[in-house]
């Protein structure tokens, strides 16, 4: 009974006290509420009063550009059509799952390929610094290997880079 009573005024404590995050202050009636409160700081200088947001990146430091390049000797290998992955990783992750990834049809090599945080595959940026390993796959399919599949990498990479990736057969 005491338990409850004890989660019972925490909660009610929780409730009056609500939620800051999309508060304004109110001795600065006039501010402006901040376009994007996620990258928001408060601001006090004297008696005013605002938010003021981070400065976001140049969308262009935040891309990396690639090249798959196919070698003259393995031309007879690619078929138009031919599915390219092109996955970030972690180097130093103890889990080995992707950072990003893109699956691309490709019609023709060389190809170019751009990779950004819009390619994450969580809901965070990805890293200065990863790698990036590509697959020409003849079916599509990660979990299958075919006799045409191609691969290039690791190779380390940086946002705002690029890197050149020459295809060449899969190790099995």
């Amino acid at each position: 009974m005491r338990f409850a009573i004890v989660c019972l005024a925490f909660s009610m404590f929780l409730i009056l006290a609500g939620c800051s995050q999309n508060e304004y202050p109110l001795s600065d009636a006039d501010a402006a509420p901040p376009q994007n409160p996620r990258v928001a700081k408060p601001i006090v200088e004297g008696e005013q009063a605002g938010y003021e947001e981070e400065p976001q990146q140049d969308s262009e430091s935040r891309v990396l550009h690639g090249n798959v390049i196919l070698p003259e000797e393995l031309t007879e290998r690619f078929t138009p059509g031919m599915i390219l992955f092109v996955i970030a990783r972690d180097p130093d992750a103890e889990d080995p799952m992707p950072l990003a990834a893109k699956k691309i049809r490709v019609e023709s090599l060389p190809h170019h390929f751009d990779l950004s945080d819009e390619d994450s595959l969580s809901d965070r940026p990805l890293p200065d610094s990863f790698q990036v390993i590509v697959r020409l796959d003849a079916d599509g399919d990660l979990t299958t290997t075919d006799p045409v599949d191609l691969t290039a990498g690791p190779v380390d990479a940086a946002m705002g880079g690029h890197v050149d990736l020459l295809l060449e057969e899969e190790s099995q």
